[in-house]
């Protein structure tokens, strides 16, 4: 695999890894984009979510805990699952496509490191599913959503945080994968347990203690709250964190997790190949 991307600024290593996530990055986009239609109505689904959410504002009582309305306390709930899915649900797709393609044994024969893998590949789902919640927070803004730039640093700093949170359970959740070969169970269960536990479509406050405590587990809940925080006017009895203390958590999630993630996925494939189950079908 080659690329020419270069950044003369970075040491070798990081250079070498900024090269190899560029290539994966152009492939994705050719991938993508071989079949335009399939894009424009990824895209388009930002819509008919969003106007479902229009209607059904009209039908819930003015809070405090739902900042400027109940169509801005979705949108941004809905653009911060786009953040997170592309670590998640984006890699999950993508090492599925590899594995069933036998493109898998093709990587990892490449001089690249095996860890970097799942993070090269979730470079162009992540970046696509970020398109994805900007256009539902312009559409949402559009339809008279109080959405606004108030912290552009923080949103920059809580975007980037929470793509390597999701990281952590999707980088996980691949070394499973590529050894049952079939089936995502990590992400699956996470991805369900996130958009009920972490205020996607709901305030957290109005859960049960319990539920309020088993939130707190999800890194998504920290992001939801920071978005929010940052991107909605009257937001600041909105549950959670503020966007300062949103990334502080994010950035212990990543330190900490991220690393034990990839070396697990990495683990997980020295272990395929001790047993010869790395082949797809």
């Amino acid at each position: 695999m080659t690329a020419t991307f270069t950044l003369p600024f970075l040491p070798s290593p990081a250079k070498r890894a900024a090269a190899v996530t560029w290539a994966f990055l152009r492939m994705g986009v050719r991938a993508t984009f071989s079949y335009p239609l399939s894009f424009v109505l990824f895209q388009l689904s930002a819509v008919f979510q969003l106007v479902g959410f229009l209607f059904l504002g009209h039908l819930t009582r003015s809070s405090a805990s739902l900042g400027s309305g109940y169509l801005a306390f979705v949108a941004v709930g809905l653009a911060a699952s786009q953040v997170t899915s592309g670590g998640i649900t984006g890699l999950g797709q993508e090492l599925e496509w590899a594995i069933e393609q036998g493109r898998l044994e093709m990587l990892l024969i490449e001089p690249i490191s095996w860890r970097l893998i799942p993070v090269a590949l979730a470079a162009w789902p992540t970046l696509y599913r970020l398109v994805n919640g900007l256009v539902i927070l312009v559409i949402a803004w559009g339809f008279g959503a109080a959405i606004g730039l108030y912290d552009a640093p923080a949103v920059i700093g809580l975007v980037v945080l929470g793509v390597g949170s999701s990281l952590v359970i999707g980088v996980a959740a691949g070394a499973l994968r590529v050894l049952a070969k079939r089936g995502d169970p990590i992400a699956a269960v996470y991805g369900m347990a996130a958009g009920i536990f972490s205020g996607v479509f709901v305030p957290i406050n109005v859960f049960p203690l319990p539920l309020r405590v088993i939130a707190w587990l999800f890194p998504s809940t920290y992001l939801n709250a920071g978005l929010r925080k940052a991107l909605m006017a009257h937001s600041s009895h909105v549950y959670g964190p503020n966007p300062a203390e949103a990334m502080l958590l994010l950035l212990a999630v990543c330190v900490i997790l991220l690393p034990l993630s990839m070396w697990i996925f990495g683990r997980s494939l020295e272990s395929g190949r001790k047993y010869g189950v790395l082949a797809g079908y």
